[in-house]
């Protein structure tokens, strides 16, 4: 509500940095401007990766393959692999080791290569971004048809997954409440974060805006 009252007010670009310029002045709002451009870049970067995951999981379900240097990107692998290489010296086995670090180490084993380069890259995650910045150009109709269906979707699959998971529901899982204490608790609140950006991101095109019949109207 708070977004929607500053947007109507101030209806230019900017969204956080703007709403701070006008109600606190400029050393507050270049403070928060940095925030948002640290907000942006790495929380495009984890939805991007996050996405790419989910994608990749669901063509495995339809038995359609990703080749894992095609899903991972360059330094995750390079990471993964060496992890691995200190892991298995150690006695453990790739079998033992968490997904991840075995995907890397997939995915920099059987990367084809240019040279002494290996051609490893997250091709979804690179995919998605460049599809919504192609939407998001087109027009900011586009982009609210889309964004809206997008939402009921995800929100027709929370409905369902609530509904059909209440005939689920053992009390007896809730002891103890936090099996992982405070740092599962925080670890679990982080990735909320992520629901917060969509809204905060809108507001930033407020100034290209305007109703269905293209007149600009005065707040």
């Amino acid at each position: 509500m708070c977004y929607a009252k500053f947007a109507s007010i101030i209806p230019i670009s900017g969204s956080a940095y703007t709403y701070a310029y006008v109600a606190f002045g400029e050393f507050l709002a270049w403070i928060i401007g940095w925030d948002l451009i640290m907000e942006y870049a790495i929380g495009n970067i984890a939805v991007a990766i996050s996405w790419s995951d989910y994608f990749s999981g669901f063509m495995n379900g339809i038995g359609i393959h990703i080749p894992e240097y095609c899903r991972v990107d360059y330094l995750s692998a390079s990471r993964g692999y060496h992890t691995a290489l200190e892991r298995m010296a150690e006695g453990v086995s790739l079998s033992q080791l968490t997904y991840p670090v075995q995907e890397a180490y997939h995915a920099w084993m059987n990367a084809p290569r240019a040279g002494n380069i290996r051609l490893i890259a997250d091709i979804p995650a690179f995919s998605i971004v460049v599809f919504i910045c192609t939407l998001v150009y087109i027009g900011i109709y586009e982009t609210k048809v889309a964004a809206n269906t997008m939402v009921f979707i995800k929100i027709s699959i929370l409905l369902i997954i609530i509904t059909v998971g209440s005939f689920y529901i053992d009390p007896a899982n809730w002891s103890p409440f936090a099996p992982n204490g405070i740092s599962g608790v925080l670890k679990g609140v982080s990735g909320v974060f992520f629901a917060y950006i969509g809204f905060d991101a809108i507001s930033t095109t407020a100034e290209e805006c305007r109703n269905r019949e293209g007149i600009c109207q005065e707040p």
